[in-house]
């Protein structure tokens, strides 16, 4: 059952527009970078309490490796939609 116009404004064509794998995606990027400063409170409290069960210094560490980690991946997140307007598909480098 074909109910598209020919010019890609049918409804399996919006379905691919919102729904396609890299719509997705980059869905999951901004929802991801949106929710940082949620983890970074999360983050900071579990620490907190892992800081009374070990010495406070490795609890200190292993926060702020955490919290490196997290902003390495918000930084790289928040440029998937440039990234993509470049040319970088799913695969990684061109395509």
């Amino acid at each position: 059952m074909d109910t598209s116009d020919w010019a890609g404004n049918g409804p399996l064509a919006n379905f691919n527009r919102r729904y396609g794998s890299l719509e997705l995606l980059l869905r999951y990027c901004r929802g991801h970078v949106r929710a940082f400063r949620a983890r970074l409170l999360f983050m900071t409290f579990a620490f907190a309490v892992l800081g009374l069960a070990v010495p406070p210094v490795y609890a200190l560490l292993a926060f702020a490796l955490a919290v490196a980690g997290d902003v390495a991946d918000c930084l790289l997140l928040r440029r998937a939609d440039h990234l993509v307007r470049r040319g970088m598909g799913e695969g990684g480098c061109g395509g």
